[in-house]
């Protein structure tokens, strides 16, 4: 059971995200994200799909007696950079996690409306199948906070990222997720005065290490990775939108388009 704190959500600037401008630090004595090559950003948004909520305002879910669209909503961001001196280690780096405003939460709902997982497609730009990276959870954002109510809660500081686990979808597709799925215990949320239940607030960091001889800048098709952030047990999952997007990436100038798909995905690295 948990109450909405009316938190709120900040929404990454397109341009800031892809110059990597983050000033903050994930851990901040071992990485800085400032200056680091982003291999990609994605903004998630939709809507709760009202899965596992039976009742609202004290009557049953129905078309007239529902959450706002405000109450339903479901955001968050995700950055992909790549440390600067091993182009095999990626760090997948979740921030501005919003689950729903003004709403309150039990059961399944409260499940349901908790992020759980990040799933990434990195395809090779061969066509291959994309090595299985070695994954750790070792890294937490500055603000990260475990919330754990049994049955009041109690906010502890994070310096990792606990109970994640890794698993390949397919030849490039992979999933990080929470190790307990069903209760989504430690998800990510931005709910306050959480009771029996364990969540984490402040997102998130992720570290993949790839074999030493990939280099995610050349190797990847850079244009083809795709994100889409899980909610609940697998109840849903909403695409990530990569920042900018396309209509955006034509404030880079017209002399970009005369130089090729090639020289665009290059640049798209080098940024």
């Amino acid at each position: 059971m948990t109450t909405n704190a009316l938190l709120h959500t900040t929404l990454l600037a397109g341009a800031a995200a892809l110059l990597g401008s983050a000033q903050t630090a994930a851990r901040s004595d071992t990485i800085i994200f400032s200056g680091m090559p982003v291999l990609q950003s994605f903004h998630s948004d939709g809507l709760y799909n009202l899965v596992g909520l039976g009742t609202w305002n004290g009557s049953p879910v129905s078309n007239t007696n529902m959450p706002s669209d405000a109450q339903r909503d479901l955001q968050a961001d995700i950055n992909l950079f790549v440390q600067s001196d091993a182009a095999n280690v990626l760090y997948v780096r979740l921030t501005n996690v919003s689950t729903t405003t003004g709403a309150w939460w039990m059961g399944t709902a409260f499940v349901d409306v908790t992020q759980t997982g990040i799933e990434l497609s990195l395809p090779m730009s061969d066509g291959s199948t994309t090595p299985t990276p070695a994954f750790s959870s070792n890294f937490a954002n500055p603000d990260e906070t475990l919330a754990s109510g049994s049955p009041n809660e109690v906010d502890t500081p994070l310096t990792n990222t606990p109970g994640y686990t890794f698993s390949r979808i397919d030849r490039s597709t992979f999933l990080i997720q929470t190790v307990d799925n069903v209760n989504a215990t430690d998800g990510f949320t931005s709910l306050g005065n959480i009771t029996n239940a364990t969540r984490i607030r402040g997102g998130g960091v992720f570290q993949l290490t790839f074999p030493a001889s990939t280099n995610l800048l050349q190797d990847l098709d850079l244009l083809a990775i795709a994100e889409m952030s899980q909610y609940g047990s697998g109840n849903q999952y909403i695409s990530g939108v990569p920042v900018p997007e396309p209509a955006t990436l034509t404030l880079f100038g017209s002399a970009l388009l005369g130089l090729g798909v090639v020289y665009l995905r290059r640049r798209l690295a080098k940024v």
